[in-house]
């Protein structure tokens, strides 16, 4: 197999380098022209182009609006517009030169051709031409235009596929990032390996593929060439992939080049613009991770990471935007296991801060209780993550849960490798600033929270509707240093029902171990029994440490509580507290307070 651009004048005309040329995203079976909108003087004022910007190119309506689907009725009129700094400002003065666009067919045959007209001032250079399909009679199928401006001092060439009708499938070559066939892209780099989909005629295997640059037909890879790596046939769709790192040197970013492809007997015979486009994105990155982390700790932060695109980017691409689907995650540290931590997640840092904020928003996460299998992606294939744009930086932070059960001493660091643990979605180049790697983090041993109880506060009886009945005093106290308290689940005890107990709220004794209602300080909100399961008290953030703290857990009574009902709390297992950075002795569970007797 092996592709090649016929010189000129036969089926297939070659392609010339112009140093600054467009190209066009194939989008699934179609093609896209990147070039939204049109500037004062009837131009489109952004576009994909090359280098500094200074040729480009357009397929438009006939009135002048750019295509954004690339399939034309048989009525149609398609126009293309090309801008160029490169080629003279003034109108072309002959001697040799010339200005075609033709329209070909997938098998080279030329099927129509005009003349392109040359703005005779201004900048940059205008040239304009329109083939009217409507007089051809062509039938539904992929069809080939080709751009040549040459006004003895500069040159412009290019290619693009246009579909004429509703043929979904045949005569149309495709490129794409990867080996499912789902990233179409016309940008690669000169390390890509580029995925070719080519859909031809039935029973004929491509026999040749060539890359050309847009002067005198030049091959940079010394084309044209008949090993194709990969290669599968299913039907008429041929597809193969190129390694372009292959041909060091002789790719240059920046640069569009022709890749084109000819089928047996002359069945297909057609090219398509790529462009060598260096770098794509930069992945700036800052170590965050702590020096150490406790077992049982949660979102450790450990990476910050600042995606963005080229500075240069958006003036001359146009506004863009790429879409991120996930990142692979390796594990660091020496000596450290995967079962060292239990989860990785992705947050969206939405203030840039590199820290762990309530307004920072879960992307995506891994979370595996016996260890997280390193190296792990995180996020999902085919979903997009997040976006970059090329506006701004997008901020991540990547964080570690550490097991419960992880080895103390050990260490756990985070780390993106190389360009292939991004997976971007969508037409993308290079990323540079890898590897990023984060500092390895001490895994301590977990602070231990006690919790105690003292039944014997509870109060025999209680009348109806009475409030502030304490019925429990819970001790709480660490081993070693301070850990939070998050949220306490209480349950009803006794014969009582939700219905008999108004509230129940906690409150922190000022240390006399003495219930004084107006003393003693509310933690938390107070919350209500459901008809069954416990009241639970959420966002605590009450701080422990080695020296003990009291808590009473109060009830009202309702006014309708049931006479001759038993009620009172437990706190069921140490699972119904939680905590941060730590874990809770559970020798101890339940925690039953006394009972109160209601009475009338």
């Amino acid at each position: 197999m092996s592709t090649e651009l016929s010189p000129r004048g036969s089926a297939f005309p070659p392609v010339r380098r112009s140093p600054l040329l467009v190209g066009l995203l194939v989008l699934s079976l179609g093609l896209l022209a990147v070039a939204p909108a049109a500037s004062a003087a009837g131009q489109p004022n952004n576009g994909f182009c090359e280098r500094d910007c200074s040729e480009r190119f357009w397929v438009l309506d006939a009135d002048w609006t750019v295509r954004a689907d690339l399939t034309f009725a048989a009525t149609d009129t398609v126009r293309v517009n090309v801008s160029s700094l490169r080629v003279d400002v003034t109108a072309n003065a002959g001697g040799g030169g010339a200005m075609d666009l033709e329209l070909r067919s997938y098998d080279g045959t030329l099927v129509a051709s005009t003349g392109f007209t040359q703005a005779s001032s201004g900048g940059p250079s205008r040239y304009t031409a329109s083939i009217d399909f409507s007089s051809l009679g062509l039938s539904a199928d992929w069809y080939y235009l080709w751009i040549f401006i040459d006004d003895t001092v500069r040159t412009f060439e290019a290619t693009t596929a246009i579909r004429l009708g509703s043929n979904p499938t045949a005569h149309v070559i495709e490129t794409f990032t990867d080996d499912t066939f789902t990233h179409p892209s016309d940008v690669f780099t000169t390390a890509s390996r580029i995925w070719v989909r080519v859909a031809g005629n039935p029973g004929q295997d491509p026999d040749r593929w060539d890359i050309y640059e847009y002067v005198d037909a030049d091959s940079p890879v010394n084309g044209p060439r008949n090993n194709f790596d990969d290669f599968s046939r299913a039907g008429n769709v041929y597809t193969f992939s190129i390694d372009l790192a292959q041909f060091p040197g002789a790719l240059l970013p920046w640069e569009s080049y022709t890749l084109a492809v000819r089928i047996t007997g002359g069945a297909f015979d057609a090219g398509k613009q790529i462009q060598i486009f260096d770098p794509g994105m930069t992945i700036g990155w800052a170590n965050v991770a702590p020096g150490t982390a406790k077992q049982g700790q949660a979102d450790v932060p450990m990476l910050a990471l600042a995606l963005s695109l080229p500075a240069n980017l958006r003036d001359g691409f146009g506004p863009a935007a790429f879409n991120l689907e996930r990142l692979r995650i390796a594990r660091t540290g020496a000596p450290g296991t995967n079962a060292d931590v239990s989860a990785v997640r992705l947050w969206d840092d939405a203030n840039g801060d590199a820290a762990l904020d309530s307004g920072d928003i879960l992307l995506a996460s891994r979370v595996a209780l016996g260890g997280v299998p390193f190296p792990v992606w995180v996020g999902q294939n085919g979903v997009t993550l997040t976006t970059v744009e090329s506006s701004r930086p997008r901020h991540i932070l990547v964080t570690f849960d550490i097991a419960p059960t992880a080895t103390v001493g050990n260490f756990a660091g985070a780390r993106i490798n190389a360009f292939a643990d991004v997976d971007m979605s969508g037409h993308f180049a290079s990323i540079a600033g890898l590897p990023a790697q984060s500092a390895n983090v001490q895994i301590a041993a977990a602070d231990v929270l006690a919790v105690t109880n003292d039944p014997g506060i509870a109060p025999g009886t209680a009348g109806q509707g009475q409030k502030e009945l304490p019925v429990d005093l819970l001790t709480v106290s660490t081993n070693g240093a301070s850990t939070t308290v998050d949220s306490l689940a209480v349950d009803l005890l006794g014969s009582a029902n939700a219905a008999d107990v108004t509230r129940a709220f906690l409150k922190v004794d000022d240390g006399d171990r003495a219930y004084e209602p107006a003393v003693d300080v509310a933690l938390g909100t107070p919350a209500t029994f459901p008809t069954s399961g416990p009241a639970t008290f959420s966002n605590l953030a009450f701080a422990v440490d080695a020296t003990p703290r009291f808590v009473w857990i109060v009830f009202d009574l309702s006014p309708a509580a049931r006479i001759g009902a038993d009620v009172g709390s437990r706190i069921s297992t140490n699972a119904s507290v939680s905590v941060i950075g730590g874990t809770v002795y559970g020798g101890n569970f339940p925690l039953d307070s006394g009972l109160v007797r209601i009475r009338g």
